[in-house]
């Protein structure tokens, strides 16, 4: 409300003044005014001058509270974009410290909910660190890879195999999930005839050759009985 209200005595008369946008509120409240042309306010007895005035500030409270509503509005429009980026950032292992700053700026706290989601990408960007830093300070021949299983035909962890021509051990699991027909052109030819069904990864490493040594004894050993 760019205007103020206007409130001017004229000969036991109030003429009231007021932006355009306000025409329907003050009609509303009072149906009795009368529409003056020549000095383009609203005549109301004298007698209304207390009930104008509290119109009138009741109007002004009304325009800050919109207007700090509308500042809220924004105010969260920036966070949801900003927690995006750190959202992005934490999914390539990065945690956006600019963006992480801001929403501090902006009182992402005040929001337990958001505060938690932002907290969780932070937590989710260190942890793609962490893991990355492991896979580099480790030899190659023991990093780990997975493969999918139908839940049913699950290797047993810890245990040795030969697996795509290589003995390997299968160390843990993920979560399960529904295996598709995508996942039979990725995976491999093992999941023939178990679409639909529930599977997960099984992650492993290359065996040493200590552990290629006793899983060959092993299966010489099967092979005997």
């Amino acid at each position: 409300m760019t205007q103020p209200i206007n409130i001017e005595p004229r000969n036991g008369r109030i003429a009231v003044g007021f932006p355009i946008q306000l025409k329907e509120k003050f009609r509303a409240a009072f149906p009795g005014a009368r529409w003056n042309p020549k000095i383009k306010r609203w005549m109301l007895p004298e007698n209304f001058i207390s009930a104008v005035e509290k119109w009138a500030v009741r109007v002004k409270d009304e325009a800050e509270a919109a207007a700090v509503a509308q500042e809220v509005l924004r105010t969260a429009k920036v966070i949801e974009k900003w927690l995006g980026y750190v959202e992005d950032h934490a999914g390539r292992g990065i945690v956006y410290e600019r963006g992480v700053e801001l929403l501090t700026e902006l009182g992402i706290h005040d929001n337990s909910e958001l505060a938690e989601q932002m907290n969780a990408a932070i937590k989710r960007a260190k942890e793609i660190q962490k893991l990355r830093e492991t896979e580099e300070n480790t030899p190659d021949g023991m990093r780990k890879s997975r493969a999918l299983f139908p839940v049913s035909d699950l290797p047993q962890t810890g245990s040795s195999a030969r697996w795509q021509g290589q003995v390997v051990i299968f160390e843990n699991t993920g979560k399960h999930f529904t295996i598709s027909k995508k996942h039979l052109e990725y995976e491999g030819e093992h999941l023939q005839g178990h679409e639909g069904q529930e599977g997960c990864y099984v992650y492993f490493r290359e065996a040493t050759a200590q552990e290629v040594e006793m899983h060959d004894l092993l299966e010489a050993a099967l092979a005997e009985e």
